[in-house]
């Protein structure tokens, strides 16, 4: 009898780690296939805290793939402050791509004029 109970505790704790690994197991694989690792222990904080976690994730990759390193507390942080994660996430990945473009400009000017004032080699 005593076996039995311990089986069936066994069980339950085995159900209840599978609910919730399932639970959170598709926005984790998510992150992590686009290098956007977000830790299962985070996203069950996010859970407790009633944060958003798809809007999180989601956030994260934007910002991931657009080159930036944004944690995802600090996305999280703002989620809690009442902020719109995903406004704030398009706003910065596309300024972050425009710094970047006008970088790329002002090396293409600065080697067409090194190119222009050096002189021709003999």
């Amino acid at each position: 009898m005593a076996y039995l109970i311990l089986y069936v505790l066994i069980g339950l704790v085995l159900l209840v780690f599978i609910a919730f690994f399932f639970k959170f197991f598709s926005l984790w694989f998510r992150a992590l296939l686009s290098g956007a690792h977000i830790s299962m222990v985070r996203m069950i904080g996010m859970w407790i805290r009633r944060v958003k976690m798809k809007v999180i994730v989601d956030s994260r990759i934007m910002v991931t793939k657009a080159g930036m390193d944004l944690d995802s507390d600090q996305l999280e942080t703002h989620y809690l402050a009442g902020g719109d994660v995903i406004r704030v996430s398009k706003a910065l990945a596309a300024a972050f791509w425009k710094v970047r473009g006008i970088e790329a400009l002002l090396a293409a000017t600065r080697a067409l004029l090194t190119r222009i004032t050096s002189p021709p080699a003999r």
